[in-house]
């Protein structure tokens, strides 16, 4: 902790030293014409803008201007700070932007209007965004997905500028150099103490290791051979650890996806199957379109196979209390034998279920591994 206080004293110093000798923020945008703008929703999606086509990385900025408010907690929010009143702002990580190399360069607190650009020898990116960290909200605050969004209100706008083909003057790069090497070694510091959490998870997973440890009690306490019970239990506990985190890693990279690059490889997948005429490259061909159509589907609408992975975990839970009823029920006698296969084809099926959800998070995670062989 001490070493990244003193690298956020010498940041603010160098911070200190950028605004006096650079000019106004404004002026990091003289030499630029802005090409594309649009509001970034409060619910959480993610908002892109395309990049012009033979953009070179020195030529782009993107602006995040504007503010929202939380009913919540009253604070008020702008892409970097938060306050109550006039109160001092506070800096805060629940806007996010890719590509997330991008640093501030240039800020303008009182108007709530920061300017980015991508660090040198960084490539072109297809596009620009940005969003609002509904996740961050409730990891903060504990509360539900739709409870945030209800709370947040407010404009946040993101625009995209690109240099004029003067190209901007040479005091304006001067001065984005400073302010950049100020700002990104504080943002670095930040960045390194923020970690992202996943409450809501982390509570479903509390509750399904509290379930399932109550079943398999109440199974090992039983007067019938339970050694099934017991593996499908277990099984179905694995299942709902691994399931945990294969939704952590959806969250991490589902904004990420180039929706548009993985359109045109569909189309050339959907191509590529008219012209086969082998029938084990046609059956791989399908197999490959299948899945980078069901990852379209996911990264179409995020929070909603978000819900669907979480709803799968409240599922598991209550499958592990119906299966500590359903023993109670035995009352110390014998299992019944019909009773005891349905109970067993029960977590059978949950467990399939379980397996499928994952199958289709380990697509998300790494579409890379459903292309086809060259």
């Amino acid at each position: 902790m001490d070493l990244w206080a003193r690298v956020l004293r010498i940041a603010a110093a160098v911070a200190v030293f950028a605004i006096l000798v650079s000019p106004a923020p404004c002026a990091e945008l003289s030499g630029f014409e802005r090409v594309a703008a649009a509001d970034v929703p409060m619910t959480g999606r993610e908002v892109a803008l395309q990049v012009p086509e033979g953009a070179r990385p020195r030529e782009l900025r993107a602006v995040l201007a504007g503010s929202f408010q939380c009913s919540y907690n009253g604070r008020t929010y702008d892409a970097l700070f938060s306050s109550i009143g006039e109160g001092p702002g506070q800096p805060h990580s629940f806007v996010r932007w890719s590509p997330a190399e991008m640093e501030v360069m240039a800020e303008n607190r009182a108007a709530h209007r920061y300017v980015l650009r991508l660090p040198e020898g960084a490539g072109t990116p297809a596009s620009v965004s940005a969003w609002v960290d509904v996740d961050g909200f409730v990891t903060e605050f504990i509360i539900t997905p739709s409870e945030v969004r209800q709370s947040l209100s407010g404009n946040l706008r993101l625009q995209l500028w690109r240099a004029s083909p003067q190209g901007p003057p040479p005091w304006l790069i001067i001065g984005g150099i400073v302010g950049i090497a100020a700002l990104g070694l504080g943002a670095f510091g930040l960045w390194r103490q923020a970690r992202r959490r996943m409450a809501d998870v982390r509570e479903l997973l509390g509750r399904i290791e509290r379930s399932y440890t109550t079943a398999m009690d109440s199974v090992r306490e039983s007067d019938w051979d339970t050694g099934e019970h017991e593996r499908q239990l277990r099984h179905l506990r694995d299942g709902a650890r691994e399931l945990a985190e294969r939704i952590g890693g959806f969250r991490r990279v589902a904004g990420r996806i180039d929706r548009d690059r993985l359109d045109d490889e569909i189309a050339q997948t959907q191509a590529r199957l008219q012209e086969a005429e082998r029938d084990d490259v046609r059956q791989e061909l399908r197999s490959v379109l299948d899945a980078r159509r069901r990852l379209r589907e996911a990264v179409e609408d995020t929070e909603a196979a978000e819900q669907r992975y979480l709803l799968r975990l409240s599922r598991i839970d209550s499958t592990l209390e119906a299966t500590s009823l359903w023993v109670t029920e035995q009352d110390g006698r014998f299992a019944d034998r019909g009773e005891d296969r349905s109970a067993i084809e029960a977590l059978k099926q949950e467990l399939r279920a379980v397996d499928g959800a994952i199958e289709e998070l380990k697509i998300l995670e790494r579409p890379e591994t459903y292309a086809p062989k060259q």
